[in-house]
């Protein structure tokens, strides 16, 4: 398959991942993010974007922890929210 097709196909993948991502974890303000929002974000943004682009990273490798990235902190927050009812 030709690079840019791949590229192409990878970038969709990533950008439909990272929308369904954050429409799960809520919308939120800048002013609003904790630090550790914050270091998730750039993190996602990062895999998102070497998983496009580098084609040394198989892409169910890339997508696989975009998901986690992404599950882990909608699990904490579920955590903490159900520790607050408690």
């Amino acid at each position: 398959m030709p690079e840019l097709i791949l590229i192409l196909l990878r970038s969709i993948a990533a950008f439909l991942l990272l929308f369904l991502m954050a429409r799960m974890m809520g919308k939120k303000q800048i002013s609003q993010l904790t630090f550790f929002d914050y270091c998730v974000g750039i993190t996602i943004g990062s895999i998102a974007a070497t998983m496009s682009v580098d084609q040394n990273v198989k892409a169910l490798n890339g997508l696989m922890s975009l998901f986690v990235w992404g599950l882990f902190p909608i699990l904490l927050l579920y955590r903490n929210e159900i520790q607050c009812i408690l």
